[in-house]
């Protein structure tokens, strides 16, 4: 069975990937610094600081560009349940961060939890795939969506 946070983080690429969002990398292993949208997405993390955490990297100003489709990526591992009771509430925590965010910011929560919900479920198979590699590779500069 696939790592559940590779499922999650998996999920947040595929999602983005499909939106038209380029991922620059995938990891679930090592450090990495804070990017600007993630420092202005989620309350304690500073631009710039390393972190080791998980994470599906995205362009640095992607949430200038097109915030709904970073919205929905960020929901989208909320509609896919893993094994894993803490990742699933984690995912539940970033689904609602990025509604909230969202409403600050003029996007309502139907617009992100409507794409979001079904583009997990069209996705899935893709997902499981990606997951399966990052399970593998634990880092993954080249991430890309099967006919893509």
């Amino acid at each position: 069975m696939t790592d559940a946070t590779c499922i999650h983080e998996a999920t947040h690429a595929s999602v983005a990937l499909h939106l038209g969002l380029t991922v620059r990398r995938l990891q679930v292993k090592g450090w990495t610094k804070v990017p600007r949208y993630c420092a202005q997405l989620y309350p304690g993390l500073v631009r710039g600081i390393p972190v080791r955490s998980p994470i599906c990297l995205l362009e640095e100003d992607c949430l200038d560009t097109d915030p709904l489709a970073v919205l929905v990526a960020m929901a989208a591992p909320s509609y896919l349940p893993t094994d894993d009771k803490k990742i699933n509430t984690y995912a539940g925590l970033e689904a609602m961060l990025a509604y909230r965010w969202g409403g600050k910011h003029g996007i309502s929560h139907h617009a992100i939890q409507a794409p979001a919900s079904r583009l997990t479920a069209e996705l899935e198979e893709d997902i499981y795939a990606l997951a399966s590699r990052l399970e593998q590779e634990e880092v993954i500069d080249d991430v890309y969506l099967p006919g893509m």
